[in-house]
């Protein structure tokens, strides 16, 4: 696997054709970052900063639903910012330096950044793309 979770080498064929892999995986790749933007605006891994918690707990201090918190905080594991062991979840490590808010090294307001109001822009890209150019 490299750095964005795919697949290292060249993709399989499909009836001697190119894989659609790459495109499903850039046509999804908002599930992820909207995992990992949830779980920051739910401070999730400031909560998690003080050690390992289970979901009742992260419900308890970020005000979500324990069992929609938990499909989020396991999103978050498959992506490798959390780490689960039983019923308990834990920061990564890189979490605990990029994504607590409030740590020297923090990177909470750049990723709230690129949501609001980056997001937004890249969501009106058809429009952009189909508007008249001025001169």
């Amino acid at each position: 696997m490299n750095q964005m979770g795919r697949a290292a080498g060249p993709l399989p064929s499909v009836s001697g054709r190119r894989s659609p892999v790459p495109i499903l995986q850039v046509a999804t790749g908002f599930w992820a970052s909207q995992a990992l933007l949830t779980a920051v605006d739910l401070k999730v891994f400031t909560i998690l900063f003080g050690g390992p918690k289970t979901v009742a707990e992260v419900a308890k201090e970020s005000g979500g639903d324990p069992v929609a918190l938990e499909a989020l905080l396991d999103a978050n594991c498959a992506l490798g910012f959390l780490h689960r062991n039983g019923d308990r979840y834990r920061n990564d490590e890189a979490s605990n330096v990029y994504l607590v808010e409030g740590s020297p090294g923090s990177y909470v307001d750049l990723v709230r950044f690129m949501r609001d109001p980056l997001f937004g822009i890249w969501q009106g890209l058809a429009d952009t793309a189909t508007a008249p150019t001025r001169s």
